[in-house]
């Protein structure tokens, strides 16, 4: 017999260890090994009762709220997202899929969240977003309380205002309640419930998203764009018929979707940092959308953004046949109901690059820096700026602290993002920027002199101090501090929290108690 090699003979020991084993099993002399169950099988999307069965139809809602005037991206205090220009960018990628797209807004967008500069300055950036949302293609959008701070009621003049809830002194409508926009094929009902506003009348919510709607046809599918209460965008959500969402400002912290008794809620992110996508397949009578995540929705939605990548003739056929396929599958899966799939994209510095919007935001820039020139150019109401230098003769020792705080700092904080010249930062990271006997010049040696938090910028105007016995610099106040450490910039700021860490307080306090022991 041929000897064996080691690896057959390795193999004719295991065949005989198992043998033992198998027979015992046949026999029934000794008990099978015990094996882990099997996991749960996933069980499948539950979309409710079956409702009328109409052909598919597919769109797709981009939706924001809350942009605050935000019309460049703004790293304060997270990753810089958002943007107008970027946004246009996303809307392009989403066009470029083929179905019909609808842009919408909750309100909020008007009045920017850090007022640094005069109030007088609203309409101006008021009118320069109302212009950038007709760039990227806004819709509808539903005004705020806060928007009217912009301006006034003349401000929506001309634009896709709805308003189903404010009134008139004689009751009568102010804005259209509600709209249908035709595209593709596809009628999408808008209507805009807003929460009441002072000087105005309010109707109930209910009946008036009830008679917009019936005043403005029929439609496909019906959406409300809401900046009300929460109580009251539910009561519309579950006692208004035929809606099929209701797309709603955050409030105080965005809730995740809410599903009711009748239409979905969403809330939106907030300063206009995503875009919120809703890809809506409608194979019902538009009403209650429900939420779906991942499935054929996602496989679909996924398919027909590579699409849009692909270059190769072949590949594309390829990708347009799996297309139709998934579309047929999503149609058999819900017949009779009508679908979302949510997405939050962010708007970040992948979508960088020339925008059609350029030349608007850059003709906005300049006349904000004109503005602030003539402001800074007016009479100061006591003093004008000395800036911090004039400070260390008699401050040292807080000067040399200052200067390792981060408010000196904050210029420094602009160069990495190129935004130093930029008017829309620099009003929070500079001192005494478009303020009466203050800076407004946008050049290197303007910025050396007035860059950073200065003592100024909490304390006041000081120009003539100490010689001059009106000018006397003030506490700082949290006012003082929330004119840029608002709740949109600076959301987790706390007065007390954040002034103890401030390196001028921890002098003021060494000297309060040199002086306590004396």
């Amino acid at each position: 017999m041929p000897s064996l090699t080691s690896y057959q003979a390795l193999t004719a020991l295991l065949a005989l260890a198992v043998l033992p084993l198998t027979l015992s099993g046949c026999t029934g002399e000794a008990p099978a090994p015990a094996l882990p169950p099997l996991p749960p099988k996933v069980a499948p999307v539950t979309l409710g009762p079956d409702g009328a069965v109409t052909p598919l139809r597919e769109l797709i809602v981009a939706f924001t709220g809350e942009v605050r005037g935000e019309i460049e991206a703004c790293g304060c205090p997270t990753v810089p997202y958002g943007g107008f220009a970027r946004r246009a960018r996303a809307l392009d990628q989403l066009r470029a899929e083929g179905l019909p797209v609808f842009v919408l807004d909750a309100g909020e967008m008007l009045v920017r969240g850090q007022v640094a500069t005069d109030p007088g300055n609203r309409p101006e950036r008021a009118r320069a977003v109302l212009d950038l949302a007709r760039g990227v293609g806004l819709d509808a959008w539903a005004p705020a309380p806060v928007d009217l701070l912009a301006g006034g009621l003349g401000v929506f003049a001309g634009t896709d205002a709805l308003a189903a809830t404010w009134r008139d002194g004689a009751g009568g409508s102010l804005f259209p309640g509600a709209t249908v926009i035709e595209r593709d094929g596809v009628r999408l009902g808008v209507v805009g419930v807003n929460a009441p506003a002072e000087g105005l009348a309010a109707a109930d919510p209910v009946e008036a998203v009830r008679a917009a709607m019936a005043a403005a046809g029929p439609a496909d599918t019906w959406i409300a764009l809401s900046n009300t209460s929460p109580a009251d965008a539910l009561r519309v959500a579950e006692e208004v018929s035929g809606l099929g969402v209701v797309l709603s400002t955050r409030g105080g912290e965005r809730d995740a979707p809410r599903a009711t008794k009748g239409a979905t809620i969403l809330e939106t992110p907030d300063r206009g940092r995503y875009l919120t996508v809703l890809r809506v397949s409608l194979a019902s009578d538009g009403a209650n959308w429900h939420v779906v995540d991942g499935g054929t929705s996602t496989d679909l939605a996924r398919e027909r953004e590579r699409l849009t990548l692909l270059e190769s003739e072949a590949a594309r056929t390829a990708a347009a046949a799996r297309i139709v396929a998934l579309r047929a599958r999503l149609e058999s899966e819900v017949a009779g109901h009508d679908v979302v799939l949510v997405e939050d994209r962010p708007l970040g510095s992948d979508l960088d690059g020339p925008s059609a919007l350029d030349a608007r935001i850059e003709a906005f820039k300049a006349r904000t820096t004109a503005s602030a020139q003539v402001r800074a150019a007016s009479e100061p109401e006591v003093a004008g700026y000395a800036t911090a230098a004039a400070c260390t003769t008699c401050h040292k020792e807080r000067f040399n602290t200052w200067v390792l705080d981060p408010h000196a700092r904050a210029y420094e904080a602009l160069l990495p993002r190129k935004q130093e010249l930029n008017p829309e930062c620099v009003s929070c990271h500079t001192t005494g920027w478009g303020e009466p006997g203050g800076n407004a010049t946008l050049t290197d040696i303007a910025m050396r002199t007035y860059k950073g938090v200065q003592c100024e910028a909490c304390h006041g105007p000081a120009g003539g101090h100490p010689q001059r016995a009106d000018v006397v610099p003030h506490a700082a106040t949290e006012a003082t501090c929330t004119t840029c450490h608002d709740e949109a910039n600076s959301p987790q700021f706390d007065f007390e929290t954040y002034r103890k860490k401030i390196s001028c307080t921890s002098v003021s306090q060494l000297e309060r108690e040199a002086a306590e022991r004396k």
